[in-house]
């Protein structure tokens, strides 16, 4: 089978659709457990009262969301 004729199946199509989408879900409902976590645990109170801006800290937690995303795929 030739490169330019597995590209243009729909078969690949369906299933690149496939897991982006499930991809995207699954990375807001574990940014948003993660998220809620630090909120539910009274964490956030601790981060926010440190001299460090709030964008430096929400960066974080997506950097360590996508190194984890990485590690584990």
């Amino acid at each position: 089978m030739e490169i330019s004729a597995l590209w243009n199946s729909s078969k690949f199509k369906l299933s690149t659709e496939i897991i982006l989408t499930l991809g995207t879900i699954g990375f807001g409902i574990i940014s948003s457990w993660i998220f809620g976590r630090e909120y539910s645990d009274r964490v956030i109170q601790d981060l926010l009262a440190l001299p460090v801006p709030r964008s430096t800290i929400v960066l974080s937690n997506f950097v360590v969301i996508f190194s984890g995303a990485f590690y584990f795929h």
